[in-house]
């Protein structure tokens, strides 16, 4: 019936628990389109409906228009393959409201200069650098780099539009493979994709602005780079690790010594979002 599978009569995919003072709801968009629907849930009067977004931690009302004493309608929108958890509770939870995305929106690039920063993996910390814009540590000229594999921060300075905004948003862009924003000091959380987009509190954003974004990779260059000097990595117990491929093949073992190097780092654009 609509009030078993509500969710997925909208394209979502969902799962729930029960808790002692409510419920509990998994949702996912397993689609590769954005989903912005009204579901009609059973819910009663003294219930409130709040968000628990994962990669953040943020905790926000959600959207509802009340339908009848038992039945209210929830506003979810999620990205392709995001996710995010929705609470019923006989117990208020949530003080600020959801940030649902706006058809009516402001873009502003981010521009560098950047400065690029490595922190810690190897085989060897490349050195830092400034960059015009945003882009793959892969794709630097230093052969250090191209061979790195670990955390490098990209970070920037950069002057609050001066249009009125009632939500901030930051767009990542491309990334590979996992970010932590930090803005002014303080963490926006950190996240693992596909879509790299990050809600901005208003109360954090001043005139002149700091950004921090920590990108943690692949280990896939470094592998590469020890099969390429015979540098042993696969020390297993009693496991056997054939290659799947025959490219990846060398005396029946498998090597990864000729790989290319893998895109490492921030791409970009990074975009201040705004919606009015």
């Amino acid at each position: 019936s609509l009030y078993q599978r509500p969710f997925e009569q909208k394209g979502f995919q969902s799962i729930e628990r029960k808790l002692e003072d409510g419920l509990v709801t998994f949702i996912n968009n397993r689609t590769e389109k954005p989903l912005d629907e009204w579901v009609t849930i059973l819910a009663g009067v003294n219930s409130s409906l709040s968000f628990f977004d994962p990669m953040s931690g943020n905790i926000t009302q959600a959207a509802t228009k009340r339908i009848s004493p038992t039945q209210v309608a929830v506003r979810i929108a999620l990205g392709p393959h995001e996710s995010i958890l929705l609470r019923s509770s006989t117990l208020p939870v949530a003080s600020s409201k959801h940030q649902y995305p706006s058809a009516v929106v402001k873009t502003f690039p981010v521009n560098g200069p950047w400065k690029l920063e490595f922190l810690e993996g190897g085989p060897k910390l490349p050195k830092a650098t400034s960059l015009d814009s945003t882009g793959f540590w892969t794709s630097l000229a230093d052969t250090v780099a191209k061979n790195f594999s670990g955390t490098a921060r990209y970070s920037t300075n950069f002057v609050l539009p001066e249009d009125k905004m009632t939500a901030w948003t930051l767009s990542l862009g491309e990334v590979s493979a996992t970010v932590e924003v930090m803005l002014n000091g303080v963490s926006l959380g950190s996240y693992i994709g596909p879509d790299f987009k990050v809600a901005v509190p208003t109360s954090l954003l001043k005139k002149q602005n700091n950004l921090q974004i920590t990108v943690a990779s692949l280990m896939a260059n470094r592998i590469a780079y020890m099969d390429r000097n015979n540098l042993p990595w696969k020390i297993f117990y009693n496991v056997n690790m054939p290659a799947r491929k025959k490219e990846n093949a060398r005396d029946g073992i498998f090597t990864a010594a000729e790989w290319s190097p893998v895109n490492a780092g921030l791409k970009g654009p990074v975009l201040l979002v705004g919606n009015q």
